[in-house]
């Protein structure tokens, strides 16, 4: 029963990282005015975009990995969760704020980190191996299992 606890303590600690990430992030979307970074290389609005985005989609394939999702099926539904989200901030931005206007460019710029997490997902969090983690590889000459 303690590991069954411990484990869904684990969960739920996952989705309020999650979930704190995706507040602060809905937050900085919404609000009127952005504190401002002195250094210019850091106030490039896209790249800061593309950058948020892509750690929301990592953070979603890391809340998935302990609910026994595959991760084949975590990594896409952390796609979409980010594309999701990323696009109705963008509406939210236009009809809920009078600061803030919907940004084709910045929802371009969202998808961009997404998919740049996505792909970065298959060597963070790669799928586990079907035969036990050894080398499937047969020597022509010996007939023998070699290890690569």
């Amino acid at each position: 029963m303690d590991k069954n606890l411990s484990a869904a303590r684990g969960k739920l600690l996952r989705g309020m990282v999650l979930l704190s990430y995706a507040g602060l992030l809905l937050w900085f979307s919404l609000a009127p005015r952005l504190p401002r970074i002195p250094l210019p290389a850091l106030s490039w609005d896209k790249l800061h975009h593309a950058g948020a985005y892509f750690v929301l989609t990592l953070l979603t394939c890391w809340v998935l990995l302990p609910w026994g999702i595959r991760q084949a099926r975590g990594r896409l539904t952390a796609l979409i969760f980010a594309l999701a989200f990323g696009g109705l901030v963008e509406i939210a931005q236009g009809l809920f704020t009078d600061a803030r206007s919907t940004s084709l460019l910045d929802m371009l710029a969202n998808a961009v980190g997404a998919f740049a997490a996505f792909g970065a997902a298959f060597l963070l969090f790669p799928a586990p191996r079907r035969d036990g983690g050894r080398s499937s590889c047969r020597s022509p000459l010996a007939g023998e299992k070699k290890a690569f």
